[in-house]
């Protein structure tokens, strides 16, 4: 997340070598965000959430996808972008000047 605020790539993948569902860590991951008290400028960038067309895939602040190897390192990486391209390109990012995730 630190990463996402220090580099501001356009977007950014954290891919998780697991088949095990993530959602506890999009959950943790999400509590972090918003104990940084940030203010979303597009509701989809405030916390990290699935998208029902796009299996396994969370997205969120920051333009942060997160995702598992469940159905291979290709289609994670496809979905994610699939879902970059059609919900979130051309959206403002979060004001992530008083983030401190370290």
């Amino acid at each position: 997340m630190q990463r996402s605020v220090e580099l501001a790539p356009e977007l950014a993948i954290m891919l998780v070598d697991t088949e095990d569902d993530i959602e506890p860590l999009t959950r943790r991951l999400t509590n972090l965000v918003l104990q940084q008290g940030l203010g979303a400028s597009h509701p989809t960038h405030l916390g990290i959430e699935a998208h029902p067309s796009y299996p396994s895939v969370y997205f969120g602040f920051n333009r942060v996808f997160v995702t598992n190897t469940r159905r291979g390192i290709t289609q994670a990486l496809q979905f994610s972008l699939q879902y970059y391209h059609a919900h979130a390109k051309g959206y403002p990012l979060v004001d992530t000047t008083r983030a401190q995730f370290a």
